[in-house]
């Protein structure tokens, strides 16, 4: 039995508006294997990944990536289990 993957996957208009560039650049950038990206039909899934490493690659650091809101339901639900015990 295989396991369900949580891995976050960005749409290319919701990673370019995220880093602030157009959706073309993003295609652009998975069309030269710079972003590595799923396909899906004939649509293209990027990773969490994958914005983690450019934004290792520019210099910032895992903290400077927005939070999935995936991530933030998962601290919340931390926090919840701690205020419970």
């Amino acid at each position: 039995m295989t396991g369900i993957s949580t891995e976050f996957y960005y749409e290319p208009a919701e990673l370019a508006a995220l880093l602030r560039v157009s959706e073309s650049t993003i295609r652009r950038l998975i069309r030269r294997r710079t972003i590595g990206a799923i396909t899906v039909g004939r649509q293209h899934r990027i990773p969490r990944r994958e914005l983690i490493r450019l934004a290792i690659e520019a210099g910032l650091t895992r903290d400077d990536v927005p939070p999935t809101m995936y991530d933030l339901l998962d601290v919340l639900k931390e926090r919840t289990d701690r205020t419970e015990s």
